[in-house]
């Protein structure tokens, strides 16, 4: 029997097939469970999907038009690792559209919601403590887009998916996933949205993203220099 690959993806259903493994693929990205350069074979998707392999290459092209995952020579699929400085210009678009999606959302947020992330922030801090890293990364993605849809809407969200799917895998990295994830500004933007401030969580989702992205791009830098070494050795 086939293990399934995309642990934690909501099942298939019966409406578009290419999209539902679109979501699947994307939500495997968006919550860590890939990795950059991971190859994915087409054949072994299609069998843990059930499915046959042309949905599967259809929902593969649109995560290449989203600059998740990239085809190399001779049909070679795997997920994309970003420069670092591409790196910074999706920070620099993130800045803007993050602090605008919460600010959106926080007149949506009710006591249910708000209880919801703060779960979700109780689990990530648990994980932390832990060691449990892949959790806490796939805890803090829920945090961030918990909150970011409740701002009602969806070309907004979709932006902000597309971008984490390019992003989140190089959270991934052993490298990274050793140095945890800060939990303060979850804990600020929480503040906030209790206090009904806009202007704090605007300040808190900034915070966060600088914090969460400066160790991500000492790291990309330093592999971008081996590998030009490497290359100026061959």
């Amino acid at each position: 029997m086939t293990a399934d690959p995309l642990p934690f993806a909501p099942p298939l259903q019966q409406s578009s097939l290419v999209e539902q493994i679109y979501r699947r693929l994307q939500h495997a990205l968006m919550h860590g469970q890939m990795v950059p350069h991971q190859r994915l074979k087409v054949r072994e998707l299609a069998a843990s999907l059930g499915t046959s392999e042309t949905p599967v290459r259809e929902a593969l092209f649109q995560l290449v038009r989203d600059r998740a995952i990239e085809i190399k020579s001779r049909h070679f699929v795997r997920v994309r690792r970003p420069t670092a400085r591409e790196y910074l210009q999706i920070r620099e678009v993130r800045l803007k559209l993050e602090p605008l999606a919460a600010a959106s959302a926080l007149p949506n947020l009710g006591e249910t919601e708000i209880a919801a992330l703060e779960r979700l922030q109780a689990d990530f801090c648990a994980a932390q403590t832990l060691g449990r890293y892949d959790d806490a990364l796939r805890l803090g993605v829920e945090f961030h887009f918990g909150l970011y849809r409740r701002s009602d809407n969806p070309v907004l969200v979709g932006i902000l998916e597309s971008l984490w799917c390019q992003i989140v895998p190089v959270f991934s990295l052993p490298y990274l996933t050793r140095h945890g994830y800060d939990a303060t500004p979850h804990d600020a933007a929480l503040a906030a949205i209790r206090a009904g401030d806009a202007a704090a969580l605007t300040a808190a989702i900034e915070s966060d993203l600088m914090l969460g992205s400066r160790v991500v791009i000492e790291h990309l830098l330093e592999l971008e220099e081996h590998e030009a070494r490497l290359q100026r050795s061959a």
